[in-house]
């Protein structure tokens, strides 16, 4: 998988408003602002209710209303990196199989903005374990494990990020990855619990 620079305007503020409203009551993430995320046929949930990129409305974890725009599979990497390691996540899916379309199916994921360089590389050495211990206890999985650092565009400023992904192994189908992809996430999620140490 290989994951195109993403533009999220707004990037900065959104991580200074994700701490902020761990202290302040954060706005209601129902009524208008659920309004703006729609789910297509395939699961995908963004303002277009569409399968292919789109945009995506931005909730924090201190919302209510923060669990129905996370859509239902990629929720145990959610709840691990964010909420239990209070992670700044920019992104997430769950994977997708188009049955009824062309289009290639997507491969579930969860993005990561860290707030410093000492928070980066502390992810990026956690992700990087968790890789591992996924890849050698799902040695005959139809899923791998993989960390991509890459970028996020805010306006004109480049942030460093960096992306945990389950991709599907060449030798696998389709279908077969898809039947294991939630026993392969509880396996990363169960190690990034057992490894927590936020400070």
């Amino acid at each position: 998988m290989n994951r195109q620079i993403n533009v999220f305007d707004g990037a900065r503020q959104f991580m200074l408003r994700w701490d902020y409203f761990k202290t302040q009551k954060a706005p209601s993430a129902h009524g208008r602002l659920k309004l703006s995320t729609r789910r297509s046929l395939a699961g995908n949930l963004n303002q277009e209710g569409t399968s292919y990129a789109s945009r995506s409305t931005m909730f924090f974890p201190s919302q209510d209303g923060f669990w129905d725009a996370v859509e239902e599979g990629v929720k145990p990497l959610v709840l691990s990196l964010a909420i239990h390691h209070d992670f700044i996540t920019y992104t997430s899916c769950e994977g997708h199989l188009y049955a009824q379309s062309n289009e290639d199916p997507d491969e579930r994921h969860i993005g990561i903005i860290p707030r410093s360089t000492e928070e980066y590389q502390r992810c990026l050495n956690l992700l990087t374990d968790s890789c591992i211990d996924h890849n050698t206890k799902n040695d005959n999985s139809s899923t791998s494990a993989r960390v991509l650092e890459h970028t996020l565009i805010d306006y004109e400023e480049r942030l460093p990020v960096i992306d945990l992904i389950l991709e599907k192994k060449e030798t696998a189908s389709w279908e077969t990855y898809f039947d294991e992809l939630d026993y392969s996430t509880k396996t990363l999620a169960d190690f990034i619990d057992a490894n927590c140490k936020k400070t």
